[in-house]
């Protein structure tokens, strides 16, 4: 079950919302177990072990994000820190070639240790995902740089024209809304202005060369 791959995150809210603690104590690399059954079709658990690294969010309105180490397609999933040892992962939607993936979801951290409980909400159906795991270094990052991305997006929150600097030239680029459809499509060169006065206010998710950011549309 491959879906399960995609760390679509949903799930389970927790009744208080206390003040967020620090960042650092999540950063880092986790070894994870990662565990998914179908809610709609009867099919045996299926197990994957790969990493995930969690760092400080260069999204204002994320406190952390999750990178898939083994998995690239989706180099960033946003989560919020609720308060001193869980997080929670609003629910957002990514593009799999024709198909949408639908995240939302909680985690805990505590010492070294990691536990996500998600769901993947997809037109074939919905998996229940539990991961477990332990932190096996800390990347020792407070706050994602503009340095450290591979490209670069502002103003963010943005009204009309949305700023790109990348690191090479003949850049494909693709705009979506959070219900996975696509919006916008277009090759750039290493700087370029995107017109989106025309796009209605809300998340967007944008892709260059295969890394995704998010931005508000004013």
């Amino acid at each position: 079950m491959k879906t399960k791959l995609f760390l679509t995150l949903a799930g389970i809210m927790f009744g208080l919302h206390i003040t967020a603690q620090e960042v650092q104590q999540f950063v880092g690399i986790y070894t994870i177990q990662e565990i998914c059954k179908s809610c709609t079709y009867p099919m045996p658990p299926d197990t994957t072990d790969y990493e995930i690294e969690i760092k400080a969010s260069s999204v204002d309105t994320f406190n952390i994000q999750l990178y898939l180490k083994e998995h690239g397609l989706y180099e960033a999933i946003g989560a919020n820190i609720t308060n001193d040892s869980t997080f929670q992962i609003p629910l957002q939607t990514f593009q799999n070639f024709d198909n949408s993936l639908h995240i939302s979801g909680t985690g805990k951290v505590i010492q070294d240790s990691i536990t996500i409980n998600y769901n993947v909400g997809t037109s074939g159906g919905t998996l229940e995902c539990t991961c477990k795991g332990t932190r096996k270094k800390e990347s020792g990052l407070n706050r994602i740089s503009d340095d450290n991305l591979r490209f670069k997006i502002f103003p963010n929150p943005v009204k009309e024209l949305l700023q790109l600097t990348l690191p090479t030239t003949n850049n494909n680029i693709k705009i979506v809304d959070v219900q996975g459809k696509i919006v916008l499509q277009q090759t750039v060169e290493q700087t370029a202005t995107i017109n989106i006065s025309h796009l209605p206010s809300g998340t967007y998710i944008i892709t260059a060369n295969e890394e995704t950011q998010q931005f508000i549309k004013e």
